[in-house]
This record gives structure tokens, sequence and C-alpha cells, in this order.
């Protein structure tokens, strides 16, 4: 008993070794927006717009082994790192690596969830992975487990092949032209539902009783608190209305039944590294798709069951002599026909 306790502890400190436990809060300033003018009974006003600073709040565990070309910018982890072992087809050593991150992020007056749930074991000839990944940003949410045969040709190049099965929400629906279509194009009664209100005044420069032309008369808003947000039905819609819509579509997709598949999955993945030189390079391709769940909220209705999903990525740097050196880096991805990625790209010159 005390032999197969000793065992189960070993296990465990061994799976948590070398990893790190991190929490951070960030914030910087929002990108300034214009005041908005208004002429109201002949009096130009300013109608101030916010700006909410900008901030990340994070918490995280992870455990990723670094490739020959990534070092470790800064003394502590705080969340803001990207690492390609995260997206490579294969990490840089065998075993266990994973990461656990839930991260708080409000940019431009935009708040958003980001998630990454990430574990991957890897063997002499199988790669296993689960991935739970949620990206406010580019409106992704997905779970995928996955498990794949590894052939290593030579020491750079390794190929993958096997199945992945993926839950996510339903993609390709666009609740609100459902909605305009149902309400004869009424946009305005979406936003009373969503606790909006708005009031008709008229300006009677005249002071007659009577409209007439050239006085101005038009629709004030007012949020679910009671403030005023708008004073045209135009400024409403121009900078209020897009989130109420983007709101709306996501609570009908939440809503809606989450969709299932099995996917083929192959990959390639090529590593090389000296001091001076180093390309990194890999893509993950899933051709066909068998969708389970129901078929009227389903992706391949709308596509076939044989559209492609893939993330692909490079890494490549040089040290051009003893003063010039060349990098480009990124990753971008095109899942369900939503794509997301980052690039960067430049050059380092030393004077001596």
């Amino acid at each position: 008993m005390w032999g197969t306790t000793a065992s189960a502890q070993g296990r465990v400190k061994k799976f948590f070794k070398y990893s790190t436990f991190y929490a951070s809060f960030s914030q910087s300033n929002s990108m300034v927006q214009e005041d908005i003018y208004a002429v109201r009974d002949g009096i130009l006003t300013v109608v101030p717009m916010g700006h909410p600073a900008n901030y990340t709040v994070s918490v995280g565990l992870r455990k990723l082994a670094r490739f020959g070309y990534e070092s470790k910018a800064n003394a502590f982890y705080n969340g803001s790192e990207t690492s390609m072992a995260e997206e490579a087809t294969v990490g840089y050593v065998s075993g266990f690596e994973y990461l656990f991150e839930y991260s708080q992020v409000r940019l431009t007056g935009r708040e958003t969830l980001n998630q990454r749930y990430f574990i991957r074991h890897l063997s002499k000839w199988v790669v296993g992975e689960v991935d739970f990944m949620e990206n406010g940003l580019a409106d992704v949410k997905y779970l995928e487990a996955s498990l794949k045969l590894r052939v290593k040709i030579g020491k750079k190049l390794n190929l993958t092949a096997g199945i992945a099965g993926r839950r996510h929400p339903a993609y390709g629906i666009t609740p609100i032209d459902d909605w305009l279509n149902d309400n004869g194009g009424a946009w305005w009664l979406l936003a009373y539902d969503y606790e909006y209100t708005d009031n008709w005044i008229y300006n009677d420069a005249n002071a007659d009783g009577e409209y007439t032309a050239g006085e101005h008369s038009d629709w004030e808003w007012y949020g679910p608190e009671g403030n005023l947000v708008a004073e045209t039905d135009s400024e409403f819609r121009r900078y209020q209305y897009g989130s109420i819509v983007t709101e709306y579509n996501r609570d009908v997709t939440n809503s809606l039944p989450q969709q299932y598949q099995i996917s083929a999955a192959v990959g390639l993945d090529f590593y090389h590294y000296t001091k001076d030189f180093w390309l990194h390079s890999w893509v993950n391709v899933m051709p066909y798709h068998k969708e389970f769940g129901e078929y009227d909220f389903s992706y391949g209705r709308l596509v076939g069951n044989n559209w492609v999903d893939y993330n692909a990525g490079i890494v490549f740097g040089a040290h051009i002599g003893k003063h010039l050196g060349v990098f480009a880096e990124g990753n971008y991805n095109k899942y369900w026909g939503r794509p997301y990625g980052e690039a960067t790209i430049g050059l380092n010159y030393i004077f001596k």
C-alpha cells in the first residue's frame, strides 16, 4: 500500500515538475474616440464618448518546453506569452506538456473572455491531445480531443495522422437576419428587448406648435440604466446598435444545441535550429468530417462535409554577418470558416 501511494505521489510530482503558476493584472489606455456634437435648441452640445481603460486579468498554470529559438523574455510569466509549442504539431520534448489559462479582457471598450486548457502527451509513435479554447475576440470556442500516429523522418521532420473529435457551438448561422425578416425590418424592436428606450424629441424652432421643414426632430435613446446614450437614431445605430446585435447573435447561438463531429486529421512539422539560422514550420489539416447532432444547426448543412479546417505556422530567424538579423513569426487558423491568427516580421541591426 505504501509503495503504491509513494509511486502515485512520484507520478504527480513528475507531472507538475518545472510547471509555473501565475496570476497577473495589466492595464493600458483605451483608444480615444472623438466626441459627438449635436445641435439642441440651437445650441451646440457635446456628447462625450467614454474611454474605459483596456485591461487583462489572467491566471494560469503552464508547462511548455521552449524550442531552441524561444527564450523567456521576462523574469516572470504574466499570461501574455505566446509559445509555438501550443500550436505546433509536436512539442519539443516527450511526455506531458500543458497550459491552463483563464483571462478576462477589455479591449477598446469591449469585454471578452479568453480561455485555453491544453494538455498533450508526446511519445515516439503517438501524439495525444485534449484542447479547450475560447477566443472572445475571434468568437471561436471548441473542445477537441485527438489521437494521431507519429512518424519521424530523420531528426527534423514529423508526420502525423489520426482522428480528432470536436464539440463546438452552432457556426455559420446569423440569427439577426432571421429576426429582421420575422419583424419586417423593424430594427428598433430588438433594442427594446434589451431594455433600451427611446423618446421623440420635437424641436419647435418657430414656436408655432407646428412642424416646419428644416426644424430638427428625432429620437433620443436611453440605455438599460436610464442614461442618455444617443440623441438621434443615426447616432444610436452607429455607436450602440452593433453591440446589441452582437449580444443577440451570441445569446441565440449559445442557446442552440452543441454540435459534434469526428474529423480526419493529418499534420506535418519541420524543425531546424542552429545559433545563426532556424526554421520551424507546421500545418495541421482536417479535410473530412462526420457530424452528429441536429442537422438544422450543423456547419456541414451549409458547406457540405468536405470543408477544410486547418492551422499553420512558421518561425524563421537568421543572423546575417555580425550586425544584421531578420525574423518572421506567425500562425493562421481557420475553423468553421472563422479565421484568426497573428504575424510578426522585422529586422535587427546591431551597431558595433
